[in-house]
């Protein structure tokens, strides 16, 4: 963001990835409360996002602490397993990997670049890492469904008025209005230029008041992958935590995306 525009936020909490490190996290988050340094929004990626919903749905550490303990949450993370050789094809599997790693060596050559880019499309990519996936959630459409009750002090609003703010960070595959999916790139470099990640930002109400709030935001990844990675962030102002955390821990080749 633009420093020149004023920061609504004092402090400010990152819960940067890892669904295994959730303790940390929520460790972290008590000292800072015991230390009357409560941050005023807490901003979370990939599993860091799990521990981002515990806090707004326990903001008081010892409800935290409860919650951590239950066994909602113990189903909760138990629900994501590892995908077993017998879940998938063993053909299929190793055609897909052996797409991906020609993807990665293609990546590596700057001469044929062009030709690796020609090759992908969304239906494809979506397919590679539906099947190359390590890990899966057990009923996934109701995965986070026994951890609402814990919500009912605050009337099972999205967000809870004594907790921190929060923010979730994920991202989708980026495509360009009215192109279709399965269009291949051309030659034409602002074509190919529109098959890109963008990152997304499930943001709180007092983060998108301002109305210029989404001109001021860049990705910070783009500079490193600029082929790669839009440079606009895609803000979602209307959202559920569900779905905002299980998008933002389906990583590629580690969590099946939710399509």
């Amino acid at each position: 963001m633009n420093n020149t525009h004023a920061k609504p936020y004092e402090r400010v909490q990152l819960f940067s990835g890892g669904g295994s490190r959730f303790a940390y996290y929520l460790g972290s988050y008590a000292a800072l409360v015991a230390h009357d340094l409560k941050p005023d929004i807490i901003v979370g990626t990939c599993g860091g996002s799990l521990s981002a919903y515990l806090v707004n749905l326990a903001p008081d550490p010892k409800d935290l602490q409860a919650l951590m303990c239950s066994h909602e949450l113990y189903h909760v993370i138990s629900a994501i397993r590892h995908v077993t050789p017998d879940e998938a094809n063993r053909r299929l599997k190793i055609r897909y990997m052996m797409q991906a790693l020609k993807r990665w060596r293609l990546s590596r050559q700057v001469s044929n670049h062009q030709k690796q880019q020609q090759a992908d499309n969304y239906e494809r990519l979506l397919d590679e890492l539906q099947h190359l996936a390590m890990f899966r959630i057990d009923n996934e459409g109701q995965w986070l469904d026994e951890l609402s009750h814990f919500s009912s002090k605050h009337n099972n609003s999205l967000f809870n008025p004594t907790a921190p703010e929060i923010a979730v960070i994920a991202s989708r595959l980026y495509q360009a209005p009215n192109q279709p999916s399965n269009q291949m790139p051309t030659a034409d470099s602002s074509v190919y230029d529109e098959f890109k990640l963008q990152e997304l930002l499930f943001a709180p109400p007092r983060l998108t008041v301002s109305e210029h709030f989404e001109q001021m935001l860049n990705s910070p990844a783009h500079m490193f992958a600029d082929g790669r990675i839009h440079q606009s962030v895609n803000v979602v102002k209307q959202w559920e935590f569900n779905p905002a955390v299980r998008a933002s821990m389906a990583d590629m080749y580690y969590l099946r995306q939710r399509l």
